[in-house]
């Protein structure tokens, strides 16, 4: 990529300067896209990135001339476009910011402003207009929100570039609605039910990759599965690699891109589904093994055609000698009937049209241009003018040819002959078409369900999406109690709250959560196992699920959960008196332990050690204690007495500390036992001072006042 250089306006110019100066800096300077199209589209991919066509235009990804912005606000939206994608590095600026471009264009076509459309003249006056435009050409709500949010935008560049320093800052109306998953109306209830797949649906998904046979069925169902493992966009599945697969502290991950922002990271793999995954991978390097020697041999052999069982011409023919038209048909996997006469202007129309842009200086296609052909249709146009580096696996930095996911042009194709020399990556639509099937006026793209014979229970087609998967997979975890951040991460979300978006669960499943513990992998101990609990859950089950452990569970009456710590619990109510005993903890009355944490029992060896070490140091300082000279005599005798204390604590601790150990590995007590120390080794500050002051400390009987004389003074009666 270029250096990027921001665009910095120049105090000493006027607005009309600086704008000018900011077009050609964007056209002379910045590289992506050609400057002079109207339809921009993405180098790799070859989808639309932007088209700079007015509202209404009937097909905006072919428009005429007439159909573009007007001049000067065709340049200024090319530049805002080629400036924001650069600086940002995305690959498309998005629909949203376009509609609120052709809103501002068709606002700037006003009378007091001379009919011509330029943003040096929008004012409050086209921001109302604008924004009414905007209420009116668009009623989703989800529109309005992110059109009026692009406008924001747009309207903050141009007054901090200094194109138009004075204009009111405009507040979009529109709020960002609910999550359409959230929602209760009627339609959005109506949608949900739509939007999640059944389990007979997700199923056959299953049935179809383990029964697949054909090599279309077969490629397709792996690349369902590597779909279908973790919560992912079908976007993400282009970058994976024939090394994605890791093996880490006893568990396998997939090497992952995440989209939007998300970035690489390993993706684990439910320990239930990682011999499919393993299979999957398996089959998918298998079969798209031509595609990558052919996509590996045209990048390191330019001006080499990939010579092929199907040429009609000896490997060693050179590759600048004329070809007839049977031999470049079949070399180019294109049927020819026998009828055909070489060279005959049937044959060649047969061969097609591309043909004549592969002819060299004498008018002739060669072995030599047919290879340029082949890296300019597979590689991109940027690629053959020498403008692009090695051409990626996605958003990976490995090469196209080590992609997991990739097969020759044709492979799947019955009826035509499959294209030996050529590979094609992963299309999401294409995938789409193998999920739901697609009708076109002149021939009918079968879904794997199709293909495979799988339908509904009432009998009709199976449809789906490749984001319907996804929903799936993270509505199923949010009913397995899988908590917010784990799900983001396994989806690769940056934005926690976006899981809202894909929750369909019923309001009765939210009410009432599912009691399923997740799965071993997904739990902070591996021990737990899938189980339904019919009662509350008790304190080593809570800490096996990873959840809060509650007051009640640890025997104490009272609201709230529990403060977890190295060893245990601690259950004193900080809202009424700090921590009495300076983070003593094995000696506090209000600390439990739970029998059966094994990694609490772990970190209470340690500390256990740790006070026997310290406890024997002591003692060796006090037997080697040596006096020296009378004037330190008293200094040292005080420092005798601070260390026998230290002693007398130590031990304090560490029969304690010995004694819960010995409790929580005794084979008799059952797990979840609830350790601590009795109250009376650790009377309160108040106790102690009555204890020395031989006060007694239980109640008397006539001081003793009943529960109903209680709740009275604070208002409650007849309980």
């Amino acid at each position: 990529m270029n250096t990027i250089a921001h665009f910095v306006p120049k105090a000493e110019l006027s607005a009309q300067q600086n704008i000018g100066e900011f077009i050609r800096h964007c056209r002379d300077e910045l590289a992506i896209y050609n400057w002079e199209d109207l339809v921009w589209k993405h180098t790799r991919t070859g989808k639309r990135a932007a088209a700079f066509t007015r509202h209404g235009v009937a097909n905006p990804s072919y428009p005429k001339d007439e159909d573009a912005f007007l001049e000067p606000f065709l340049s200024q939206v090319k530049a805002y476009v080629r400036y924001n994608q650069t600086i940002r590095e995305t690959t498309s600026i998005g629909n949203f910011p376009m509609y609120a471009f052709k809103i501002l264009h068709d606002a700037l076509l006003d009378e007091r402003l001379g009919g011509i459309p330029d943003i040096l003249n929008v004012d409050g006056v086209v921001q109302q207009k604008a924004s009414k435009a905007l209420m009116s050409r668009y009623d989703n709500p989800d529109v309005r929100y992110k059109v009026g949010g692009a406008l924001v935008s747009i309207y903050s560049f141009i007054r901090d570039k200094g194109f138009v320093p004075g204009l009111p800052e405009w507040k979009s109306p529109h709020r960002k609605p609910l999550a359409k998953a959230i929602r209760t109306d009627s339609e959005s209830v109506k949608w949900q039910e739509k939007r999640l797949p059944t389990l007979h649906e997700i199923t056959s998904l299953a049935d179809c990759f383990a029964q697949a046979e054909a090599e279309e069925d077969v490629f397709w169902s792996s690349v369902i599965v590597m779909l279908m493992f973790a919560p992912s966009r079908a976007g993400e599945l282009s970058s994976l690699t024939t090394d994605c697969l890791i093996e880490r502290d006893g568990n396998l991950y997939v090497r992952w891109h995440g989209k939007k922002g998300y970035g690489a990271y390993s993706k684990v793999v439910p320990k239930l589904l990682e011999p499919s995954v393993r299979e999957a991978v398996r089959r998918l390097i298998n079969i798209g093994e031509p595609a990558r020697k052919a996509a590996r041999f045209a990048y390191d052999n330019p001006g080499e055609f990939f010579h092929h069982e199907g040429c009609l011409t000896s490997k060693d023919y050179p590759r600048s000698q004329r070809l007839s038209s049977h031999q470049v048909s079949a070399a180019m996997g294109i049927a020819m009937s026998d009828k055909c006469k070489v060279d005959s202007p049937t044959a060649w129309r047969k061969v097609g049209p591309w043909v004549n842009k592969c002819l060299d200086a004498n008018g002739h296609v060669t072995y030599k241009t047919l290879a340029q052909e082949v890296q300019r249709r597979y590689f991109g146009e940027r690629f053959s003018k020498g403008e692009m580096e090695q051409p990626k696996a996605g958003d990976s930095d490995k090469p196209l040819w080590d992609s997991l996911i990739i097969h020759c042009d044709k492979q799947f194709n019955k009826q035509k002959s499959v294209s030996h020399f050529s590979w094609a990556t992963l299309d999401v639509n294409r995938l789409n078409d193998q999920l739901r099937g697609r009708v076109t006026n002149t021939a009918k793209v079968p879904s794997i369900f199709e293909r495979m014979g799988k339908v509904n229970d009432d009998g009709e087609n199976i449809k789906l999406t490749s984001h319907q998967i996804r929903v799936w997979l993270s509505t199923v975890a949010e009913r397995a109690g899988m908590d917010d951040w784990t799900i983001a991460h396994w989806a690769a979300r940056v934005d926690i709250k976006q899981n809202a978006h894909y929750d369909l669960r019923t309001k009765e499943e939210i009410r009432e959560p599912s009691k399923t513990v997740m799965v071993p992998e997904f739990s902070s101990d591996p021990a737990v196992a899938l189980a339904n609990l019919k009662k509350r859950p008790s304190a080593i089950e809570l800490v096996r699920m990873n959840q809060p452990v509650a007051f009640i569970d640890l025997g104490k009456l009272m609201v709230g959960a529990a403060q977890s710590t190295l060893y245990g619990f601690c259950t004193t109510d900080w809202a009424q008196s700090p921590c009495l005993k300076a983070h003593q903890c094995l000696t506090c009355k209000e600390h439990k332990c739970v029998k059966g944490d094994e990694k609490k029992l772990e970190n209470l060896k340690q500390h256990r050690d740790f006070l026997k070490l310290q406890f024997e140091r002591a003692k060796k300082a006090v037997e080697s204690e040596v006096h020296g000279a009378d004037i330190w005599e008293e200094k040292h005798r005080q420092d005798f007495q601070e260390v026998s204390k230290k002693i007398q604590e130590l031990a304090v601790g560490l029969t304690t500390a010995e004694t819960v150990v010995r409790i929580l590995e005794d084979e008799s007590v059952p797990d979840g036992a609830i350790v601590s120390i009795p109250p009376e080794h650790d009377p309160d500050p108040v106790e102690r001072v009555l204890i020395s002051r031989g006060v007694d400390r239980e109640p008397r009987d006539q001081d003793i006042i009943g529960s109903d004389s209680i709740l009275s003074l604070i208002g409650i009666s007849n309980v």
